[in-house]
């Protein structure tokens, strides 16, 4: 599609979790072999093996109001989409 494929294009994914086997069966971008890593990293590193020209960064932050020196109005300007699958009640209640 090429989606952040330009230099003024990016995508940032943060996740603070470690892939577990019990990952494996509900998330495709996952591995045997990334068990133990940093889910971040390892769907990066599955995203650039799909499309070696996109443009992308890890982070392991949680998105939440404790985090608006990551996540300002500035970081937020620079995207052309935002999207948040949140996992965790305290992610939730602070959205």
């Amino acid at each position: 599609m090429g989606i952040a494929t330009n230099l003024e294009s990016l995508i940032t994914l943060t996740d603070h979790d470690m892939i577990e086997k019990s990952n494996l069966s509900r998330q495709f971008l996952f591995r045997e072999n990334d068990i133990g890593n940093l889910k971040s990293e390892c769907a990066i590193n599955a995203l650039k093996t799909m499309n070696n020209k996109i443009n992308c960064i890890a982070l392991q932050e949680f998105v939440n109001d404790k985090k608006e020196t990551i996540f300002y109005q500035d970081f937020l300007k620079k995207q052309r989409a935002v999207i948040i699958a949140v996992d965790n009640f305290e992610t939730r209640i602070s959205m």
